[in-house]
């Protein structure tokens, strides 16, 4: 669910709708892997 405070709109999608549109036929595991990485980079550098 995204919440747009400005315009006072919510917007609800799927676990499985996001995952088709922004996956760009990746799996389910790639993309966490990707997720996680780039969590693990972010958290790295504020160190």
């Amino acid at each position: 669910m995204f919440f747009n405070p400005r315009l006072n709109l919510v917007v609800k999608f799927s676990f499985e709708e996001i995952i088709s549109i922004i996956g760009g036929g990746r799996s389910k595991v790639d993309l966490v892997e990707q997720f996680s990485a780039i969590l693990g980079d972010r958290s790295a550098s504020k160190t």
